[in-house]
């Protein structure tokens, strides 16, 4: 049912009243948008984010990886005389830790020291051996030798490769390094660098052998890990506040949140927002509470604020914010009656109409707007660049305190085409939300890397990917509640599908998904998207009856029945014939059958649930038979718009003579669903069909 604001609902309720129209056309847009550098930079509050490194795009802060790249000092690892005798043999240690929340346990590919060597001649070589040990030096876990090496007498980095060797460290735990030296060929002092102060934070240089001695400070040295590139750990958690967002002006109309940004896998941003007159935000803000792309906003101030917090379970990925926007939409609105404030340019619009069927797409009527010619109407249209604007009709009444808020939405839609006919009537032509539904999926397709995927998602699920990620639908244009209302009532329902070489339509793949799931889509006077789904024991909302409606018509509906099922499931991915189906199910009622001397079978063949989701099917071949295997009688039948808030989908109750009954009663408050609406606002009826639940 749709919720009337209560002066509506007086005045609609009345035997007179004067009903009236509002036509608002976009205007123009009005924003702030976060996207620079310099809007970064003029932030209000950040922690553990980095807004420096790419330009335009915030991350979290690098996770700085186990090194230190000071030194001040040389500690001589394995020194030997020209005569060959061995003077000192040391082993060098240090100790080091990955700080972070929540711990993960990582792959250890390369460390990193810092070595020169000293006397000798020019024709001498080194070899330089690297362990990794367990806390406490208890053991070795893999070890990595460079043979032979020129090493010459300045200093240089070198790099032991452990990346084959597979060692899995665990974060916040201390492990060691040590290094042990000896000449290939050739005599000298072969040294390697360090700090004598303590610089690293997570660890201590140790020596062993010759000259022996603990906490002397930090060697030179670096660690990384497997699965990062460049070297980019990222803190776990961080946050970033934008400065305030000036609209410009305080907005008239709702407007729409629009964030820009990439979440991979184990990453998550979150955003708050605040709203203020004054644009201080010292105390006598608003605020918004968690906001979702594509999220109405509905409190109206001239300034904004956004709060975007950062989190990821996995330091070698990090979400990253690209831009937050705020817009609203400016309307030029006419009326058709002076006395509503606007310019009475309103001529008329057309009646409302909309169907849902189990098996066929719902229709939505497109809708045409009536108005004159006048100046204003003129300017529009020549520089507005009028199709896509959004057009919103709103219905309500002319009567003393009657005031614009309390209208109701009539429809909403995008210019589709617009003309001006022989007697000076401009004539825009308003689509419904399905038109943008006709697009490919994917959108383009050149190799695999192109394929449109889901693997074990529930339906629910894969119908708002591709409403959302495919025909780009705004999230402000789903009712998400009524989404999430069906996946409840559809616990562990899972499909899989690929779709490969050639696109398909987005329109039929939503269709298919809703006829599984046994749902229709409703449409919505707001212009949102709202799903539901087949209930036989839903509670009826309202009653029909002889007396409140009229021109009632009884149609037996012999047509409709089935009492046969065959689903084909279990795609191969291949074909569309019987064949490329894996699996079939049938569905039997014999008791149907012999009530009625036929046997009337429906085909469906259902690509996306596969062998182990066979329930699935069984769930829609029941749904199926309980509601058709015995034709459902439909009633058409007509009300006053006082009756304006029962909508498609909705259960009532009906009570009529026009019916068979063995008594010539007819039938008395059985229910049935509205499958079809027609709804003409000015001439005050509403014509209803219903079939029987």
């Amino acid at each position: 049912m749709i919720a009337l604001p209560q002066k509506f609902a007086t005045e609609n309720a009345k035997a007179e009243n004067s009903p009236a129209f509002m036509a608002r056309l976009e205007d123009s847009v009005i924003f702030n948008e976060q996207t620079a550098s310099t809007d970064w930079q003029a932030n209000t509050g950040a922690s553990n984010v980095d807004f420096a490194t790419i330009i335009g795009d915030v991350t979290l802060a690098p996770l700085p990886i186990p090194d230190n790249y000071t030194s001040n000092a040389w500690s001589t690892l394995h020194s030997k005389s020209s005569l060959g005798v061995i003077l000192s043999d040391s082993q060098d240690w240090q100790s080091f830790k990955r700080i972070q929340s929540p711990g993960m346990t990582k792959t250890l590919t390369t460390v990193k020291g810092y070595f020169k060597r000293s006397s000798g001649g020019g024709s001498v070589t080194v070899n330089l051996t690297c362990q990794v040990w367990t806390p406490g030096k208890g053991a070795s876990l893999g070890t990595v030798t460079i043979s032979s090496y020129a090493l010459n007498q300045t200093g240089e980095w070198l790099t032991f490769d452990f990346t084959s060797q597979n060692i899995q460290l665990s974060d916040n735990t201390e492990y060691w390094l040590r290094w042990t030296a000896s000449f290939a060929t050739g005599f000298g002092n072969i040294e390697q660098a360090y700090q004598n102060t303590n610089v690293y934070a997570n660890g201590q240089f140790d020596r062993t052998g010759t000259s022996s001695g603990t906490n002397l400070g930090d060697l030179t040295f670096e660690a990384t890990y497997a699965g990062i590139v460049d070297n980019a750990y990222y803190l776990a958690q961080g946050y970033i506040k934008t400065r305030a967002m000036d609209i410009g002006q305080t907005p008239t109309d709702p407007g729409e949140w629009s964030f820009s940004d990439v979440m991979p896998t184990y990453t998550s941003l979150v955003y708050e927002a605040w709203a203020s007159d004054s644009g201080a935000f010292a105390g006598e803000e608003v605020g918004l509470g968690v906001i979702q792309d594509g999220n109405i906003i509905s409190t109206l101030k001239r300034y904004y604020m956004v709060k975007a917090s950062f989190s990821t379970t996995n330091d070698a990925y990090t979400p990253v914010l690209q831009s937050i926007k705020a817009a609203f939409p400016l309307y030029k609105t006419f009326s058709d009656r002076p006395g509503l404030g606007y310019e009475p340019a309103v001529m008329g619009v057309t009646s409302l109409s909309a169907t849902i069927d189990a098996f066929q797409p719902s229709t939505i009527s497109q809708i045409t707007l009536r108005l004159g010619l006048t100046q204003a109407v003129s300017n529009w249209l020549a520089t507005r660049h009028p199709k896509n604007k959004l057009v919103k009709i709103l219905a309500g009444f002319e009567v003393s305190g009657f005031t614009e808020a309390d209208y109701i939405n009539y429809f909403q839609g995008l210019v589709e085409s617009w003309s001006i006919d022989g007697n000076d009537a401009v004539l825009l032509q308003v689509r419904d939300f399905k038109k943008e539904w006709s697009t490919s999926v994917p959108d383009k397709w050149q190799s695999a890397s192109d394929d449109a995927v889901w693997t074990a998602q529930h339906p629910i699920d894969v119908m708002l990917d591709i409403l959302r990620n495919r025909v780009n639908v705004r999230d402000s244009k789903i009712d998400t509640n009524s989404f999430d209302a069906v996946k409840t009532a559809l616990p562990g329902w899972k499909v899989t599908r690929t779709i490969s070489g050639n696109p398909e339509d987005a329109a039929a793949l939503l269709e298919e998904l809703r006829v599984l799931a046994s749902c229709f889509f409703i449409p919505q006077p707001d212009g949102r998207i709202r799903i539901k789904r087949w209930d036989v024991s839903e509670a009826a909302s309202d009653a029909l009856t002889d007396d409140n409606s009229f021109s009632a018509s009884y149609d037996g509906n012999g047509g409709s029945l089935i009492n046969r099922t065959s689903i084909y499931f279990n795609w191969d991915g291949v074909g569309d014939d019987a064949k490329n189906y894996l699996s079939l199910d049938i569905g039997v009622d014999g008791a149907s059958q012999a009530d009625w001397g036929e046997i009337k079978t429906k085909e469906f063949k259902d690509k996306w649930t596969r062998a182990t989701e066979s329930a699935q099917i069984a769930a829609l071949r029941d749904a199926i038979l309980n509601r058709f295997a015995d034709p459902r009688p439909v009633v058409s039948l007509q009300t006053d718009r006082s009756k304006i808030y029962l909508e498609l989908g909705d259960v009532v109750t009906l009570t009529t003579k026009r019916a068979p009954s063995t008594d010539m009663s007819g039938m008395t408050n059985m229910k049935f669903q509205i499958i079809g609406r027609n709804l003409d606002f000015m001439k005050d009826v509403i014509s209803f069909k219903l079939l029987a639940v």
